[in-house]
């Protein structure tokens, strides 16, 4: 009916139904739980976050240092044309001594030439600065938030401690219910043995005429009980156990792999 098939569909199951007597220890079963359930490690996670939120609260009360530092520089270029001696001498004519043309006077200067050159010059600089910054009053509001911020944190490492007693919990009893149903399996087995050979005896009072076939169906019967009860057991047995592997985080652990 859940699955919406034909109720007289038959099925054929590529593994047997089987239980493994597997022993467990509640102590590594706890250990596994505290440090691989899902549930449990998101509700670490919240509560780190909720503390670190109460730390950054905190430190809004203490003064903040700033310090700049840094460095600059500049390099420069000018490319023009500069007048450059050339290493020649010239004579100008300055004036006539006495305004006689006779007698001139000169004057003996070097020869300068305009000659393109690239001057080049560079600067460089350094600073550093700090300051201090310390909230003196704002209304409350530094304290308001830090309390509101360890509210927060209590309320979730309450939920945190919850959580785990309330798996701890459930861990221990249905680790409780593993070792009964493995005992049950047992016990099971066992009567489906003690079912079996009471069937091939019945067959054979049966052959001999000492077992009416009435007496017979009532010994098949009670076979076929102590077999489905056996599955029913094993059932039960596999169930227990994948509630032990969920709780400790081994279905999450089997998908990653």
């Amino acid at each position: 009916m859940l699955l919406n098939e034909n109720i007289t569909k038959t099925y054929e199951f590529t593994n047997p139904l089987e239980f493994t007597d597997e022993a467990y220890l509640y102590e590594d079963l706890h250990s596994k739980m505290v440090s691989s359930n899902t549930n449990l490690k998101n509700q670490f996670i919240s509560q780190e976050l909720f503390h670190n939120a109460t730390r950054n609260a905190q430190a809004n009360l203490s003064p903040s240092i700033l310090l700049n530092i840094g460095a600059n520089g500049s390099l420069d270029q000018l490319n023009a044309n500069f007048r450059t001696n050339t290493g020649n001498q010239v004579e100008n004519l300055v004036g006539y001594l006495d305004r006689n043309p006779t007698q001139p006077v000169y004057l003996t200067v070097n020869e300068t030439a305009l000659v393109p050159q690239t001057q080049t010059g560079n600067s460089y600089g350094a600073y550093g600065n700090i300051s201090l910054r310390y909230t003196l009053f704002n209304g409350g509001q530094l304290r308001r938030a830090i309390d509101n911020a360890q509210i927060q944190e209590k309320i979730a490492k309450l939920t945190t401690d919850q959580l785990k007693a309330s798996l701890e919990n459930s861990l221990l009893a249905t680790y409780d219910l593993y070792n009964l149903r493995k005992q049950l399996v047992l016990i099971a087995q066992t009567k489906l043995e003690a079912a079996e050979l009471n069937l091939s005896l019945a067959n054979e009072r049966y052959k001999n005429g000492a077992l009416s076939a009435i007496d017979l169906r009532i010994v098949q019967e009670n076979y076929q009980a102590a077999a489905l009860e056996k599955f029913a057991a094993i059932f039960d047995g596999l169930s227990s156990r994948i509630d032990l592997v969920r709780l400790t985080g081994g279905l999450i652990d089997n998908a990653v792999k």
